[in-house]
């Protein structure tokens, strides 16, 4: 069982974050982020293994992929990105992953990418009907996700007609534990304050896996453009309790701050170290 039907099962916690799990990935504090409460899931994988746990994933995907795809013909080149924190020790466990739950067959192909040239090939394609980029050119790319913020620096190598452009990593990349999902982290303790007699535990709530989306569509909705946005939510607890609240745009730019903040550091760090070296 995957997706949103895990978060809503009950008696047991569905897996969070497994590709964090990963050799190369940066470290996790479960207690300080309280991935129970915020994710309703654990990283605690005890004695199951990353590897399984992803095996299983990508078998499910695979198959409803497949489902979709066979009647499009015998062969599908299949394209896996990779974070750029992942160690050699990473990288292999997750490939050994992809090729064990049959990826392979029926002739196909795969092809690992990292993420960061993932991003850059994605606009290198949007800039070919404006100002292309050149042979040479530097780019920063910084991946901000739901868990982590990843950068990487690439040199552009080829820009020749429809030639398509290939990507040189230049230094080593950086992952750092932030990402929206601390921004999520912001708004319930908003909620808390507002609500001191919230249970802690989001388990505790009346659809919890709900409660959450609902939480975390907050974030995905505001647009910061309007200075007025106002988004509400409503929480069920036992004894049909409802908790409502509504967030106003300086309540969601205060929640946005220190993750903002920390990719502004990064992209800072990242420019000033590539002038350092150059």
């Amino acid at each position: 069982m995957w997706g949103r039907s895990a978060a809503a099962s009950r008696g047991r916690e569905p897996y969070v974050w497994v590709k964090l799990m990963l050799d190369g990935s940066p470290d996790v504090a479960t207690q300080r982020h309280n991935l129970r409460d915020l994710l309703g899931g654990t990283v605690e994988l005890n004695d199951i293994g990353t590897g399984k746990i992803i095996s299983d994933f990508l078998r499910d995907l695979r198959d409803r992929l497949w489902m979709d795809l066979r009647e499009r013909g015998p062969q599908i080149h299949w394209c896996f990105t990779e974070p750029d924190c992942w160690s050699d020790r990473g990288r292999l466990e997750f490939r050994s992953a992809v090729e064990s739950v049959g990826w392979f067959g029926n002739n196909h192909r795969i092809t690992y990418a990292s993420e960061a040239v993932a991003a850059a090939v994605w606009a290198a394609d949007e800039y070919r009907n404006g100002n292309d980029m050149q042979d040479g050119d530097i780019l920063l790319v910084c991946d901000c996700g739901g868990s982590t913020i990843d950068t990487a620096v690439l040199q552009v190598n080829g820009n020749n007609g429809d030639r398509p452009f290939t990507f040189q990593l230049l230094g080593d990349p950086t992952s750092i534990r932030c990402g929206g999902f601390d921004v999520d982290l912001e708004l319930v303790k908003q909620l808390r304050t507002a609500h001191p007699d919230l249970p802690h535990d989001s388990r505790q709530w009346v659809s919890a896996a709900q409660a959450r989306q609902c939480i975390s569509s907050v974030k995905e909705l505001f647009s910061g453009r309007t200075g007025t946005e106002v988004h509400a939510i409503r929480i069920e607890l036992q004894g049909n309790r409802k908790v409502e609240y509504r967030f106003d745009h300086n309540a969601l730019v205060l929640a946005f701050r220190p993750v903002v903040q920390a990719i502004l550091r990064q992209i800072h760090a990242r420019i000033t170290d590539h002038l350092a070296c150059n």
